[in-house]
């Protein structure tokens, strides 16, 4: 069940010493969170603890993720260029631009839709799970920095791990809404 935190911001945040995904202690890796502004003028990004076998599972889908990204590029690529052809053969003039965009549009939805199953693929069935709540163990829902009107600014959080989130509000002397 997800947990809501709501804090003052800071710039440092102390951190319980167990897995921000699955709640197991002896933490050895980290997970990235992130959020930006609406006019990306503002960025926030922080590190939260992770347990061995979350962290093993997190760079596994990362390297898969990455070669996903590499062939969805060489697909839209080639999409492209193939339908640009056809389209310039067909009809005598060449509207290659509309042909290219399509094409590599195409290609990128395919690849994407294709991402979960092609990361998780044999992985055993605790490892699907703990790739699951590594989804979506942490999110940063919105923010506000000190600023020139204000002199505190706030921030809040969604955290999958019950157990994380109340050692969390603990730590940080925050309050889980």
């Amino acid at each position: 069940m997800a947990a809501k935190f709501h804090s003052v911001y800071t710039a440092r945040y102390n951190m319980p010493n167990i897995c921000v995904a699955c709640g197991s202690e002896n933490t050895s890796g980290h997970i990235h969170a992130g959020k930006s502004s609406w006019n990306g003028k503002q960025n926030i990004s922080l590190e939260f603890p992770l347990c061995a076998e979350c962290d093993a599972i997190q760079k596994t889908q990362i390297k898969r993720a990455r070669w996903l990204a590499l062939l969805a590029t060489l697909g839209a690529i080639f999409g492209c260029v193939l339908s640009a052809n056809l389209i310039i053969d067909s009809s005598g003039h060449s509207n290659g631009l509309a042909a290219l965009l399509f094409a590599a549009a195409a290609f990128l939805f395919i690849f994407w839709g294709l991402r979960k199953p092609f990361t998780t693929r044999g992985m055993t069935q605790d490892q699907r799970t703990r790739a699951g709540r590594l989804d979506k163990a942490v999110r940063i829902l919105g923010y506000s920095l000190p600023g020139l009107f204000t002199s505190t600014g706030h921030i809040d959080f969604q955290f999958e791990d019950g157990k994380f989130a109340s050692e969390f509000a603990a730590l940080n002397h925050g309050n889980l809404i």
